[in-house]
């Protein structure tokens, strides 16, 4: 391990850090699925969907906007923004300065369709969705010494 991430010689709270973001990663592409189905979309393509809404805010978006975004190809947004399109949910309009440059916007179908999936959500549901995750997240937020490695524990 580095020097700089050992904390009294080991890397146990590193280690702990990485296996978090481990978790709420896959907290998060569980919610994100769980959005999405409502929607009848796939994860990847309600990610691009409300991408373009969030950046669409600062200003154009493009293919390449969302692809630097989400860290994708923009032959991989292309393709995803295709069906998007299709379905009603974004429109590709050339750009004003360089006509090969496509410009995103979500329409109004999808900006609806993004409102619908927050609507009917109670607060029972929601909270039936979370006690219905994994479990990994609350467990051992607070270790007991003799649950920590022999190196990490404090006198």
């Amino acid at each position: 391990s580095r020097p700089e991430l050992l904390n009294k010689g080991s890397d146990a709270d590193f280690r702990r850090l990485v296996h978090g973001l481990l978790g709420f990663l896959a907290r998060h592409e569980a919610v994100r699925e769980g959005h999405a189905a409502r929607l009848g979309l796939a994860g990847i393509e309600y990610t691009v969907l409300i991408s373009i809404a969030h950046l669409g805010v600062a200003g154009e978006v493009n293919v390449k906007t969302v692809a630097d975004h989400l860290r994708v190809s923009g032959a991989f947004v292309t393709t995803v923004t295709r069906k998007l399109q299709a379905l009603g949910l974004v429109s590709k309009t050339p750009g004003d300065v360089d006509r090969r440059r496509v410009l995103l916007t979500v329409t109004d179908k999808g900006y609806e369709m993004l409102a619908e999936a927050q609507r009917d959500l109670t607060p029972e549901q929601a909270a039936a969705r979370l006690r219905e995750a994994s479990e990994l997240h609350y467990l051992d937020r607070n270790p007991t010494p003799s649950s920590l490695p022999a190196a990490d524990r404090r006198s």
